[in-house]
């Protein structure tokens, strides 16, 4: 009977390692069928209803995995996996005081396993009792001085809080032992971190290493995006744009910064290209209409400008730039008319805009009127410019 015992072990631990390594790989069918398997060895049967409970659990089917960790506890009210189960069940069900009863009944079979100290910082943290969270957290790392996980989960813990300088602090560190399977999460809260600090040269640093994890991932790009766009490298942020082109075509944002970004680069021929390439995508963007209607007013296109002008003037009736083009539109198409009445709105919402902006538009509008034979309606906006230099 021993020998029988010694064996019904020994296949019941195999069995458990193959499913330990499917579940630790996501395979999780593979990891049910291999538990069921074990659990008709009847060893260590709480723990084997546990496992597959916590497999339950990962496939989101909660009351299922409620009914076999019920099943291990009446095996045994103290395992200690069926009660951190229990913990983790509670807590995917958004039921943190329940959770944390669980977990502190797991911590009182077993009060060294550091991991179960972080759940609870975790499950605090839900509760939004930052202080607590912070406690369990630290406990943890002084109980598993070693652990990785902890360290992480402190880390993760104070960047939910911005507390970004110590998150990077704790995370910074550990990242060369943090195995290559998992370096993308610390990556993404050291970037994130150094983000919100505005150090803006780490943070693109890691943003970067992500993008070349994840290179269809558009977040990452746009946030190197963001940060070349601050520090007034446009060529470096075309070259980021582009990539996300590749692979969506359509981004709305991605092709107006693109067209953006050559224009504050003085790249006009390559903004002029981009932009007639991105209307075929954005027939309707606002931003790519206005831009393309201004190349026709350069191309001398006068009716294709005045056709876009009028689609762009749809989402914004009075912004001062688009009536501006308008109106030097109709100039060039001699209706006078309608140019003055253009320049005219110009003239009355431009005193929002109280910028150099702001003055080149009045001054451009005050020439054609002055041209055009209005010299006192000129003179009105030689006023106004008057007014806005004296803001300067």
């Amino acid at each position: 009977m021993p020998e029988d015992f010694a064996i019904k072990q020994e296949q019941y631990e195999l069995l458990r390692q193959q499913a330990e390594f499917a579940y630790g790989n996501n395979d999780l069918n593979t990891a049910l069928v291999l538990f069921r398997e074990a659990l008709q060895f009847e060893v260590n049967k709480a723990e084997c209803l546990s496992n597959i409970a916590k497999v339950y659990i990962s496939l989101t089917e909660l009351d299922t995995a409620e009914y076999y960790l019920l099943k291990a506890l009446q095996e045994d009210k103290d395992s200690y996996k069926a009660l951190v189960n229990f913990g983790l069940l509670q807590y995917k069900k958004n039921e943190y005081n329940k959770a944390i009863i669980y977990y502190e009944k797991a911590l009182r079979v077993n009060p060294n396993i550091d991991g179960i100290l972080s759940n609870i910082g975790n499950t605090y943290a839900k509760l939004q009792n930052y202080q607590l969270a912070e406690e369990y957290h630290l406990k943890a790392c002084e109980i598993g001085k070693n652990s990785l996980i902890s360290q992480y989960n402190l880390g993760c813990f104070y960047y939910k809080v911005n507390r970004f300088q110590e998150a990077v602090n704790i995370l910074a560190p550990i990242l060369d032992m943090v195995p290559k399977t998992h370096q993308s999460d610390v990556f993404f809260l050291l970037s994130e971190s150094y983000f919100n600090l505005n150090k803006f040269d780490d943070a693109i640093l890691y943003y970067i290493k992500l993008i070349d994890r994840c290179p269809k991932e558009v977040y990452y790009y746009w946030q190197v995006v963001i940060i070349l766009k601050a520090q007034k490298k446009y060529t470096q942020a075309i070259e980021y744009l582009i990539k996300i082109l590749e692979f969506d075509r359509g981004n709305q944002a991605v092709w107006e910064n693109l067209v953006l970004c050559c224009v504050n680069s003085s790249s006009h021929p390559k903004a002029r290209l981009y932009a007639k390439e991105a209307i075929a995508y954005l027939p309707d963007s606002e931003y790519i209409l206005f831009q393309n209607s201004h190349y026709f007013y350069l191309d001398k296109e006068y009716e294709q400008a005045l056709m876009l002008i009028e689609k762009a003037l749809l989402f914004d009736p009075y912004f001062p730039a688009y009536q501006n083009l308008l109106g030097l539109i109709y100039y060039q198409m001699n209706e006078l008319i309608k140019a003055y009445e253009a320049f005219e709105l110009v003239g009355k919402k431009i005193e929002q805009y109280s910028s150099d902006f702001s003055v080149e538009l009045l001054e451009e509008s005050a020439n054609i009127l002055r041209v055009s034979g209005d010299v006192l309606k000129a003179e009105l906006f030689d006023l106004k410019i008057k007014k806005l230099r004296s803001k300067e």
